[in-house]
């Protein structure tokens, strides 16, 4: 029987986090300007799903080297879905909201994978009962069926005082924690592995931004020193670029989304071998959304910081938080001068300024590169469809490519995540997986959600 406990939209928000219920509630408000599908993909349900915020494109400045990248020569499709957790599978394996609630992160150690992303666990949960957090999962790709004893690997802090109404005082992550994208870093004196995940954190004031409460929200990193295993949160690393304070007396909700954590070099190139890469001269990029009205950019645009993978290493394996703050910087004007944070344990100032990437809105970006084609994939949300865009560099963005978008009528499809099938789930082969979660468009709800997989095929 379910406790009172497994309500699936609390005062606590464990909904669907920026498309599912905020946008389609309209919680971020919504531009007159409708979306264009690429061609030849069914319009059903379409009409009814706008850009929040969107400014048309060409409105939005793009950095002086950033342009769109032709297509390169290869043929993309797209095969069979598979459901790989229904709401029914889910909660027996005690989750009531997700999983997964963001962008889904994967390592495998020889043929064994674990799955990283967020959920609210339910009063079944054996690990953590009732709680927000990031949870590992086994199985394989096509089924997810071990929860690892449902234990959270990180959570909000739910025995913090709650709610403060109207008072920006508190923890950048007090509310909310979900992640989401892994990667793995040595240990530069020792050659001992250990691995980061970036997450969604949130911080929440009390008044109800339609069917969530509003928050603010920005990005965390956590460390596990045991292979993935268990971690602990080390602090926050990117904000948005307006300040808690300044959302709060908006009344509004500020999403950065989920973010990546994707390998480059530092001209954004690729980063072929991660393994046996210098970490001195690799970089994590995350990308994510954010609003600079300085860059002419309210709306969605994409924005992209970075850190060199050497000094998130140091920082991790010594737990020097203080260092936190430093470690990543906004692409703005073709440098990478900006703060991403601003190092008040408030988010009370402004962080740095940033370029957006494209001219044109971008909502829940996930990115992987792939080896095949020597080029970087993209997926996102557009309308209530994801699409595909390659790039020679991270800066250089395709349009969307034509006929790899997946449609699904009358549903909305969510927080997408590439998963390569090469042997390293950081790089993509000829044919990666995709993931999202899949729900009626017309009323987002955790019950009626699947979560997705399809294979890409991709012919050089």
């Amino acid at each position: 029987m379910r406790s009172s406990a497994d309500k699936l939209f609390t005062p606590r928000g464990h909904s669907a986090r920026l498309i599912g219920a905020a946008v389609l509630a309209g919680a971020f408000g919504c531009s007159s300007q409708t979306p264009v599908r690429p061609g030849a993909l069914d319009a059903s349900g379409f009409d009814d799903i706008r850009f929040p915020d969107a400014l048309p494109a060409g409105d939005v400045p793009v950095p002086p080297d950033a342009g769109m990248a032709d297509v390169p020569m290869a043929q993309f499709s797209v095969g069979p879905g598979t459901d790989v957790a229904t709401y029914a599978q889910r909660y027996a394996m005690g989750f009531q909201a997700g999983f997964f609630d963001g962008q889904m992160g994967a390592l495998m150690d020889g043929s064994r994978w674990s799955f990283y992303g967020s959920a609210f666990s339910n009063s079944g949960c054996s690990g953590s009962p009732n709680v927000q957090g990031a949870f590992r999962l086994g199985g394989i790709p096509n089924a997810l069926s071990d929860a690892y004893g449902c234990t959270a690997l990180i959570t909000d802090d739910t025995s913090g005082p709650g709610f403060v109404s109207n008072s920006p005082v508190g923890r950048f992550d007090r509310d909310y924690v979900g992640g989401g994208p892994v990667a793995r870093i040595t240990n530069p004196s020792t050659g001992v592995r250990g691995v980061v995940l970036l997450y969604h954190a949130r911080f929440e004031w009390g008044p109800i931004c339609n069917v969530l409460p509003c928050f603010y929200s920005s990005f965390g990193l956590a460390f596990s020193s045991d292979g993935g295993m268990t971690f602990t949160r080390l602090g926050e690393v990117i904000q948005p670029y307006a300040s808690r304070p300044q959302t709060l007396s908006s009344t509004s909700t500020l999403d950065v989304g989920s973010g990546t954590l994707v390998l480059g070099d530092i001209n954004g190139y690729p980063v072929p071998n991660p393994t046996g890469a210098s970490q001195a001269n690799t970089y994590f990029y995350v990308f994510y959304t954010d609003r600079d009205p300085s860059e002419g950019c309210t709306g969605l645009c994409l924005a992209v910081a970075r850190a060199r993978v050497l000094d998130v290493a140091n920082a991790a394996f010594t737990d020097n938080t203080a260092a936190l703050p430093t470690l990543f910087h906004k692409y703005w004007r073709g440098s990478w001068t900006q703060p991403a944070v601003s190092g008040d344990v408030n988010d009370a100032s402004n962080s740095g300024h940033f370029s957006p990437v494209l001219g044109e809105p971008v909502v829940a970006p996930a990115v992987i590169y792939d080896s095949a084609i020597n080029h970087f994939l993209m997926a996102h949300v557009f309308g209530t469809d994801i699409v595909l865009r390659t790039a020679v560099n991270l800066f250089s963005w395709s349009e969307i490519i034509p006929g790899a978008a997946i449609h699904e009528a009358g549903n909305v499809l969510v927080y997408p995540s590439l998963v390569g099938e090469t042997g390293d789930p950081s790089i993509a082969g000829l044919s990666p997986w995709l993931f999202y979660v899949a729900a009626p468009a017309a009323d987002f709800q955790w019950t009626e959600a699947v979560f997705r997989n399809h294979l890409l095929q991709i012919s050089p």
